[in-house]
């Protein structure tokens, strides 16, 4: 049912009654305004406004959904958080493996510096160790071209660990060889 126009109103009270009142959505300005102007624009100027108010719900929620489906950049916000924890250990054969963990990111990285290449047809492979289990699960192929890298992880209940192996060219599915090093996730605060 539409709404009344200035035109349209009723001076008996009884047939106000039966008008449909719906919810004032602000329209009534616009109207007024219109009224202004001969009552010309209140239909026209009405639909603009909802086109405009349709525009930004659709921009502001589409811009909502976007950040909200967009990566998450651990590694920075294991970098800026301020109960970071971490610890570094030496690796045997050469390098350094930093890990560095935050409760509140729930997440943490693993940095390798100054790795040794491995031989040829072989390449590094992370690990997270499971905190109820100990398995192994890969979390990144160090090719021989990336040896000093950083990689990040998530979900610092379910993990006890990481380790460094020596596996063929493109990594395995599980470990094939013996831990270069392994290290245990740092206890924090």
């Amino acid at each position: 049912m539409r709404r009344p126009h200035h035109a349209d109103v009723h001076t008996d009270p009884a047939q106000d009654e039966n008008l449909d009142q719906g919810p004032d959505l602000g329209l009534d300005l616009i109207e007024e305004l219109a009224e202004h102007d001969g009552g010309h624009r209140s239909r026209p100027a009405r639909k603009w406004l909802l086109v405009v108010v349709a525009a930004a719900v659709l921009l502001i929620g589409g811009i909502s959904l976007a950040l909200s489906l967009a990566p998450r950049d651990l590694a920075a916000e294991v970098a800026k958080a301020s109960d970071r924890v971490e610890t570094a250990v030496e690796i045997e054969g050469g390098g350094t493996a930093v890990v560095a963990v935050s409760d509140d990111a729930d997440a943490g990285t693993v940095t390798l510096s100054g790795l040794p290449g491995p031989q040829a047809g072989s390449d590094y492979q992370l690990w997270v160790l499971a905190a109820d289990s100990g398995n192994p699960s890969s979390l990144q192929v160090v090719s021989r071209d990336a040896l000093d890298t950083t990689a990040a992880f998530k979900g610092l209940d379910a993990i006890e660990g990481l380790s460094l192996t020596v596996e063929p060219q493109g990594g395995s599915a599980g470990p094939t060889s013996d831990a270069v090093v392994t290290v245990e996730l740092p206890e924090t605060k």
